[in-house]
């Protein structure tokens, strides 16, 4: 062995070897060698054991493996995990609803940001865009929305004809007002 570091040889004097050897292990837990060497007895059958359900050639065996039905990931994942099969695939189970509402959550971003691109899409159409949206809420044909806000049109058109016509009108008077303000100021009149 390598010669250790000080501090490393203050960690061993506090917390003992790391490396226990088998009489240490032996005093420690209490146990025999006929135990020991049936805890290493069982560590060789576990590595061996999944050295044994996976194939050396993977490349050669998937397609008859994917035939038979036998799913190497699935063997390993048992192996690594230590949980039975029904787990492993109730697992992959949740996994897929997951990936689903990811996808739809994706694709309701996607209809949200093409609202934009719907309303451009009708104005280059010659479509108003919110009377698509009332025709889809009301459910109506767009015949019969123009023939029903028709009346209402026209009497948009009139009243603001009306508000102009007003505008028109207040603008002259303070125009005047004004200018008999400037005469008055100079003492003109």
């Amino acid at each position: 062995m390598s010669p250790r570091p000080e501090s490393i040889k203050k960690a061993i004097e506090v917390l003992g070897d790391f490396n226990p050897s088998e009489d240490k292990l032996k005093k420690t837990l209490g146990i025999g060698e006929d135990e020991i060497r049936q805890i290493q007895e069982e560590k060789t059958i576990i590595s061996s054991s999944a050295k044994d359900r996976i194939p050396m050639n993977k490349k050669e065996t998937r397609k008859a493996q994917n035939t038979l039905g036998i799913n190497l990931s699935k063997e390993k994942l048992m192996d690594v995990l230590g949980v039975d099969e029904p787990t492993i695939t109730e697992a992959q189970c949740e996994e897929v609803e997951h990936q689903e509402k990811q996808i739809k959550r994706f694709r309701e971003h996607l209809i949200i940001s093409n609202k934009r691109a719907l309303k451009k899409g009708l104005e280059k159409m010659g479509c108003d865009p919110s009377s698509s949206k009332i025709m889809r809420l009301l459910g109506v044909s767009q015949v019969e929305l123009n023939s029903g806000s028709s009346g209402t049109n026209s009497n948009i058109k009139d009243s603001s004809s009306d508000l102009h016509s007003f505008l028109i009108s207040l603008e002259i008077t303070i125009f005047m007002l004004l200018f008999y303000a400037v005469l008055y100021y100079f003492k003109i009149i």
